[in-house]
């Protein structure tokens, strides 16, 4: 073959070289305009000439496609970092790395990351042992977050929370082990927070199948099962069956714990909210103030623990906003959304007619010793003066009253709640005062 006709084979293939290269780094791409933009109907296109470096652009075989981890339909790039989540466009992708991805990255990066074999059975059985211990990490961060987005109402972020937890979680659990139900509860709960009944009665179905087959459930499980179907029967406006339902959380409640523990004390204050929407008063706030006394005898615990390691000086506050209770955050979060919403009910009303004085003492306290014990003393403050303000108003003599000279004097329950109430004043001002100062210098 003569050197010219070589050249000119050469010459006729150059183009196609040329546009080869040019698809590859994506430059060009086969076929009309059109097309190449309907490819990215679902998400925002993406030029990979101009990409920044946060996107990843996934190269995925033909017929082969990844849900989004927020939306579920066709995602187009992942993480950076872990490759292990998937997007369909970058709004996406930032409303995820708000929500939840900076709390998990690390440990995806660590599950997508091949792990080296090992001919040692002991070795092999550690690696194993290392990978389901982040799978149950995994899946406790995405529950926490998704429960604390619930309680702040928040169900579409509960949502994309949540995926990541069924995304490991049956990794770890079989489909009829006990450890799935309080996961299958909770998304009940999140679609029935967001007004889509048939899904919630879907999965609390599945765990109610799963409690079914299990021989013996514990009693905390039942009572969480009963909570959740009471709470969809209230959304459903079904309160014959919420009553049913969180009177046998009450009975479940009662049977794991005992009658004065506040996993009780929050089936009182359900079967009370239900009396209330049904117009029924007078019931409601007597379960109430269960629920009262019950959270009174807690936190008046926490505040004498408080109050002692602060006088033996084992404990030295440094910031005064700081929460400085053992109780778990979330529980914290509903006891303070349901001492306010209680005081709030109350508040509404001509107390003469449905509670009596003593009572609405006993919340102002209960919000008092509450506030002071997660360390927010302005407010504790507050509800000590509503407490004077209605011990103020009542009609009981603060002087001791006597039956004959021999006798010993009664105490005035009012004056026993102003011994309590003087002690939390005195405290929760001192370290108000004691913010004051460092302050100042």
């Amino acid at each position: 073959m003569s050197a010219s006709t070589r050249d000119s084979k050469s010459s006729n293939l150059a183009p196609k070289a040329m546009k080869r290269s040019q698809s590859l780094d994506g430059s060009y791409c086969r076929g009309s305009e059109k097309k190449r933009k309907n490819s990215f109907s679902h998400g925002e296109h993406i030029d990979c000439t101009v990409m920044k470096p946060s996107l990843l652009p996934l190269a995925l075989p033909k017929g082969q496609s990844i849900k989004c981890d927020v939306c579920g339909i066709a995602a187009y790039f992942s993480c950076p970092k872990c490759r292990n989540s998937f997007y369909c466009s970058k709004e996406h992708m930032k409303r995820d790395m708000e929500l939840i991805h900076p709390h998990v990255c690390k440990i995806l990066t660590f599950i997508k990351s091949d792990v080296a074999h090992s001919n040692v059975k002991t070795e092999r059985e550690k690696l194993k042992a290392e990978r389901i211990a982040q799978y149950k990490r995994m899946v406790d961060i995405s529950f926490r977050m998704a429960k604390r987005s619930i309680q702040y109402e928040k169900p579409n972020d509960a949502f994309i929370q949540i995926s990541y937890c069924l995304r490991f979680a049956f990794k770890i659990y079989k489909p009829h082990d006990i450890g799935i139900i309080p996961l299958l509860l909770l998304v009940s709960k999140v679609y029935a927070a967001d007004k889509k009944m048939p899904q919630a009665l879907n999965f609390l179905a599945k765990a109610d199948f799963v409690i079914l087959q299990m021989r013996h459930c514990p009693p905390g499980i039942k009572a969480d099962f009963f909570q959740t179907k009471g709470v969809i029967d209230v959304l459903a406006e079904n309160y014959e069956d919420a009553i049913y339902s969180f009177s046998e959380e009450i009975f479940y409640a009662t049977e794991a714990h005992n009658t004065e523990h506040q996993r009780t004390a929050s089936g009182y204050y359900n079967l009370g909210s239900v009396f209330l929407k049904q117009g029924k008063e007078q019931i409601a706030f007597s379960l109430f103030m269960h629920f009262i006394e019950i959270m009174k005898t807690t936190l008046s615990k926490e505040f004498e623990e408080i109050i002692k390691q602060e006088m033996q000086e084992l404990v030295v506050v440094q910031d005064s906003d700081a929460r400085k209770s053992n109780m778990p955050e979330d529980e914290l979060i509903d006891i303070r959304k349901r001492l306010n919403f209680i005081f709030n009910s109350i508040s509404r009303i001509d107390p003469s007619v449905l509670v009596k004085i003593n009572q609405i003492i006993c919340i102002c306290y209960t919000l008092s010793v509450f506030y002071y014990v997660v360390g927010d003393y302005k407010k504790s403050l507050k509800f000590v003066d509503r407490a004077y303000l209605s011990i103020s108003s009542n009609s009981y003599i603060d002087s001791p009253k006597t039956t004959s000279a021999t006798s010993t004097p009664q105490v005035s329950p009012t004056n026993v709640w102003v011994d309590r109430l003087k002690l939390l004043r005195k405290h929760a001002q001192r370290h108000l005062l004691r913010g004051v100062v460092r302050e100042a210098t």
